[in-house]
């Protein structure tokens, strides 16, 4: 089910997938880096809300190198997006 979300280009719905395993993992991540495509093509990421919320998204998905990636990018960091990426290597460690 969640791979037809994606394939049809139906990201939202395929977020909204009640858990992600093994199986299911590469297609919802396909969706996430298609919301990540949209939010960078339409300048969002300079939202510190849409760009904390992405941030907070490759920490759930276990992609904490991404995560980082995308902190970088953010030009206006405000306490949000600090504890949203704090908490991801909490989480993780600092070892990812």
């Amino acid at each position: 089910m969640l791979a037809s979300h994606v394939n049809q280009g139906r990201h939202l719905d395929a977020l909204s997938a009640p858990s992600v395993d093994a199986f299911v993992f590469p297609p919802a991540l396909k969706s996430r880096a298609a919301i990540h495509g949209h939010v960078t093509k339409h300048s969002l990421v300079s939202d510190p809300f849409v760009a904390c919320a992405l941030v907070d998204m490759y920490g759930k998905c276990f992609s904490v190198s991404s995560a980082l990636q995308l902190f970088d990018e953010i030009p206006h960091r405000n306490l949000v997006v600090w504890n949203v990426m704090i908490s991801t290597y909490m989480h993780f460690g600092s070892g990812c």
